[in-house]
């Protein structure tokens, strides 16, 4: 556990979350150190089919995980657009007012008008206009990670009502190009669920499917055969889902 963050400690709860960003992280960092080892030929893209395998493996976990978000503002009165880039490794949503994944993730989506004291400062108007910010999926990953914002930060508290969410997720009404074939269909295949009233205690166990669509279910070092409908289905008692996973259909094996 050092390896990926110095400062957790066992014994200690930590944000699952958290743990897996710095997991990614580090992953990444150590591809990035290996490509610096490779000669320059291989590193610029100019090898041969072995040494361009092992270039591939330097970047796997940008290309499973990355994706990327336009955010932009148009301007109401002359149509002109202001757009902002920005890569993601997973999208964090939150609850309050949201019933479903599907719903939270139209809630981050939806559009925001901006206007009265909010108003937009277009550069080719030069003056404050009223304008739409919205934010698209400008590439979508590979591999979906989203975060279920169960934990209040105001008072610390853990919001454990159901929401509910399902073995499909098409992402399509929120490209950027939506004629694009950029993967916006996925299949759900492993689910992080906290069990506990806080951040500060409880305990965590995982759900995963196999490459032959066998669910099982990863708690400590028990592991058990499950079911989608078990997945589906956490949301009783002190029981939440606080992190789900989708996989493009392409990339899962018969």
């Amino acid at each position: 556990m050092p390896l990926f963050a110095e400062h957790f400690r066992w014994g200690r709860q930590e944000d699952a979350h958290e743990f897996l960003r710095y997991v990614v992280d580090a992953c990444h960092t150590a591809g990035l150190r290996m490509r610096k080892r490779l000669p320059a030929a291989v590193a610029n893209g100019n090898c041969g089919e072995e040494e361009g395998r092992g270039q591939g493996m330097c970047m796997i976990m940008r290309e499973t995980f990355g994706g990327a978000l336009l955010s932009q503002v148009k301007c109401l009165l002359c149509k002109g657009e202001s757009n902002k880039t920005d890569d993601i490794m997973d999208i964090s949503l939150d609850l309050p007012g949201s019933s479903s994944v599907a719903d939270a993730l139209a809630r981050f989506f939806q559009p925001e008008i901006l206007e009265g004291a909010n108003k937009y400062s277009c550069e080719r108007c030069k003056k404050l206009t009223s304008a739409r910010k919205q934010m698209f999926i400008l590439r979508a990953p590979k591999v979906l990670v989203i975060q279920l914002k169960r934990f209040e930060g105001i008072n610390g508290g853990k919001i454990n009502r159901s929401i509910e969410f399902k073995e499909a997720l098409v992402l399509s009404d929120f490209m950027y190009d939506k004629n694009q074939d950029s993967h916006p269909a996925y299949n759900l295949f492993g689910c992080i669920v906290h069990s506990g009233l806080s951040p500060d205690s409880g305990h965590y166990y995982a759900y995963v499917k196999d490459a032959i669509g066998r669910w099982f279910c990863c708690n400590d070092s028990h592991v058990s055969l499950s079911s989608s409908q078990n997945v589906l289905s956490e949301k009783l008692n002190l029981s939440a889902p606080m992190e789900v996973a989708y996989q493009a259909p392409h990339l899962m094996r018969p």
